[in-house]
């Protein structure tokens, strides 16, 4: 059983969600370009050693700093998106918990999906870390594109999630008449 989750919760997480992202945000502007459209997720999805290597060369020596700091602001930022997102999961599956069984162990089974997107991330950075430092071992840059695929994988379907299940939990609640019902 699910205990009550406040939205003060959600509120606070949010709140270093924001935080968070204004944080990061530089650092992904600065490594966004016509090469690499999806900044620092391209080194993350690069999948080989040569692959990222040759991200890191488009970058250049002048922005390796870039990348460390966009890596350490991760930290944060991975810890604030898993937070808001799991307490928003709960919070859109109590809402639903009366009306649909399937929705709330679908529910449950997200959340633990979003904590692990957040564990995935944090093995993910390591193994940059790696790459960053000169690793001269693939296998750090393969793993931190099956960490990255799988916290993309969770994130969307999780999204998915709060997107129905927040449409489920308002149609039932307006339809139940709650607001204004004569």
């Amino acid at each position: 059983m699910l205990g009550k989750t406040s939205g003060t919760k959600v509120k606070r997480s949010l709140f270093l969600f924001i935080l968070a992202s204004l944080a990061i945000l530089p650092t992904q502007i600065i490594l966004t370009d016509a090469f690499t459209p999806g900044g620092i997720a391209d080194l993350e999805l690069a999948g080989s050693l040569s692959g990222a290597r040759e991200i890191l060369t488009h970058w250049g020596a002048d922005n390796r700093i870039v990348v460390i700091a966009s890596l350490i602001l991760d930290f944060p930022f991975l810890l604030a998106y898993t937070l808001l997102f799991f307490y928003l999961t709960r919070l859109v599956t109590e809402k639903v918990n009366v009306s649909s069984k399937l929705l709330r162990r679908t529910g449950r089974a997200i959340g633990a999906g979003f904590i692990l997107a957040g564990l995935s991330d944090i093995l993910e950075n390591i193994a940059l870390f790696a790459v960053v430092f000169h690793t001269e071992d693939n296998a750090w840059a393969v793993l931190a594109y099956y960490c990255a695929a799988i916290k993309f994988l969770m994130l969307g379907l999780g999204g998915i999630y709060l997107a129905f299940a927040g449409a489920w939990a308002t149609v039932n609640h307006f339809s139940a008449g709650k607001p204004g019902k004569s």
